[in-house]
């Protein structure tokens, strides 16, 4: 071949092998190019969505007042009150009994691990007076957790032993003041 042919050759075959590498770079370039654009576009979305969901949770974020903290804190000392207070706890029970027209013989109160106190007692009624007992326990502002209940028929009368569970705060629980100030703070500062 002469000197021009050899330049000529040369030249196709550089760009030969310069149109080989743009179809396979074509080829392997462009899926993960498309699929870096696809994944850029769902994280897009995703952060969208998630942008609206906190300005929804935001907007609908309640502030509590100093004076609606106390009320709250209030209402969390009786539905947990201090250890001192147990002794309240059976003559709870007996009043929401007696309301139901129901009659506590003898409960018995005994100090559980965690803060609790289990509370074990009978009672006797009709089978509505029990369902209202159980009802009126378990929306009672204290915390009560209804550990076991066991029942027995006699004539109408639904016999009942039931063991509750009260929680009971420690004299290192936080003071109301404390949790006053805890409170504003969470909700952002007010």
């Amino acid at each position: 071949m002469n000197k021009k042919g050899n330049e000529n050759f040369q030249a196709l075959c550089a760009i030969i092998i310069v149109a080989a590498a743009v179809i396979v770079a074509w080829q392997v370039a462009l899926p993960v190019y498309s699929k870096t654009i696809t994944d850029q576009n769902k994280l897009s979305a995703d952060l969208k969505a998630s942008e609206k969901k906190l300005a929804s949770v935001s907007k609908n974020a309640t502030v509590l007042s100093t004076t609606e903290a106390q009320d709250l804190v209030n209402m969390l000392k009786i539905a947990i009150p201090e250890d001192k207070d147990m002794a309240n706890l059976i003559t709870e029970i007996e009043a929401i009994a007696k309301s139901q027209g129901m009659f506590i013989p003898s409960p018995s109160i005994t100090d559980g691990a965690d803060n609790t106190v289990s509370i074990s007692f009978g009672i006797s009624g009709s089978l509505t007076e029990i369902e209202k007992f159980m009802e009126t326990v378990q929306s009672d502002l204290r915390f009560f957790n209804i550990k076991s209940i066991s029942m027995s028929n006699s004539n109408d009368v639904i016999n009942m032993s039931m063991s509750i569970e009260a929680y009971k705060r420690t004299s290192g629980a936080a003071s109301a003041a404390e949790a006053t100030e805890f409170i504003p703070a969470v909700n952002g500062g007010v």
